[in-house]
């Protein structure tokens, strides 16, 4: 039988999961790769168009180019992920079906 703290522990993991892989999808859909080279081109234009307003929001801006360069490396990483899995799924699919063989089953 499950005590009190052994389901909060089942429960809290549970929910972790379930946030991770929320954030792994919505992580996902977004192409950070364009968002972090469109800050590079603002930081390269905005001191000539316009060096007052940059001098004013530059260390913001500087935040945002490091919080989404920490996203894309989560990004990176999930695509690494989902890589290995899918690759471990096709490895899995082709010993299910050489057991298949050996057995004398189809295939």
């Amino acid at each position: 039988m499950i005590d009190a703290d052994e389901k909060m522990e089942f429960d809290y993991s549970a929910t972790q999961s379930q946030l991770l892989i929320m954030l792994c999808r919505i992580v996902q859909t977004i192409d950070i790769e364009e968002f972090v080279s469109r800050i590079g081109t603002c930081e390269a234009i905005a001191p000539i168009f316009n060096p007052t307003l940059y001098l004013k929001g530059c260390e913001k801006l500087s935040h945002i180019k490091t919080l989404a360069a920490a996203a894309l490396r989560f990004q990176e990483k999930i695509n690494e992920v989902k890589e290995l899995i899918n690759n471990n799924s096709q490895i899995e699919n082709v010993d299910d079906i050489r057991h298949t063989n050996r057995a004398g089953g189809p295939g």
